[in-house]
């Protein structure tokens, strides 16, 4: 649990001051030489603390209003360099009920409830350890949909398109 907590405070940290993406699918773009890559959509990034040292890598994708830009979600697996276990923290914007926390679902598979962990400037967190049967699923779903409530306990409905998941997790795993 406390890998959780520090992959939280990093991912907090890789959002501050990251540009938000748009909804709409992104080309793809492909450059091997660069610490960052982006495939449709999904965002690969790698560092390490020291040259010496295996690089702590991370998929991202973010949903946000087309019209405004206001972050809807965002989702990052990181994979530390140590252990190589990947672990999934999801940011939301503020404004929504924490009790109800977040329901994930790939396509029409179960609906797995997440607890949000903590918040801050930049939104609300929820993170957890990606289990070999859920990355499987992500792996060949065609839409992740991220589920919570907003203060009036209406439920907001979030989908992410798995398209070129695969092909960033690849680079990074």
């Amino acid at each position: 649990m406390k890998n959780l907590w520090l992959g939280v405070s990093f991912a907090a940290a890789l959002f501050a001051g990251l540009p938000i993406a748009g909804a709409q699918e992104e080309a793809p773009q492909e450059d091997t030489n660069k610490a960052e890559t982006i495939v449709s959509g999904w965002v690969t990034r790698c560092a390490a603390a020291e040259r010496n040292t295996k690089s702590d890598c991370s998929v991202e994708r973010s949903i946000a209003l087309q019209q405004t830009g206001q972050l809807l979600a965002k989702l990052t697996i990181q994979v530390p360099g140590k252990t190589l276990q990947p672990a999934l923290v999801l940011q939301t914007p503020h404004g929504i009920f924490l009790p109800a926390g977040i329901d994930l679902q790939t396509d029409d598979g179960e609906v797995k409830r997440l607890v949000l962990n903590t918040c801050d400037a930049n939104g609300c967190y929820a993170a957890t350890d990606l289990t070999p049967g859920a990355l499987d699923e992500m792996v060949k779903g065609a839409n992740l949909k991220i589920s919570f409530q907003n203060l009036a306990k209406s439920t907001i409905a979030v989908s992410v398109p798995l398209k070129g998941f695969t092909a960033a997790y690849n680079k990074v795993k």
